[in-house]
């Protein structure tokens, strides 16, 4: 039998996962912090952002809540996100381009 996705619950975790994604690539960026010593210039903050969110969304989706909980509890784990092929390449998909768009806006910064 094929395993099948709860696409439900994939698509939560990758919302979730982008809203945390973007909070913290916020404390790379100019406009979030008072010093002008941050990662990423403010030309290059959108494409670090969209990294960001996209990086976040793909694993909180392919990882589920093994991402959030994993540390938590004792005696039980939280158990594995439930996937097709299809939502486990949209995840690791998601995670490549958010690496991309992440390097991309680095090298731009440091090229500066």
């Amino acid at each position: 039998m094929k395993k099948r996705a709860d696409w439900a619950a994939w698509i939560l975790q990758l919302l979730f996962g982008s809203i945390v994604g973007a909070g913290i690539s916020l404390a790379f960026t100019p406009g979030f912090r008072r010093r002008s010593d941050t990662l990423i210039d403010r030309e290059d903050a959108t494409i670090f952002l969209l990294g960001a969110v996209l990086i976040g969304g793909g694993l909180a989706s392919y990882l589920g809540d093994r991402l959030w909980l994993d540390g938590v509890y004792r005696f039980s784990q939280p158990e594995a996100a439930r996937h097709s092929t299809l939502s486990r390449i949209l995840s690791i998909l998601f995670i490549v381009a958010g690496l991309v768009f992440l390097i991309t806006a680095i090298i731009r910064t440091l090229e500066r």
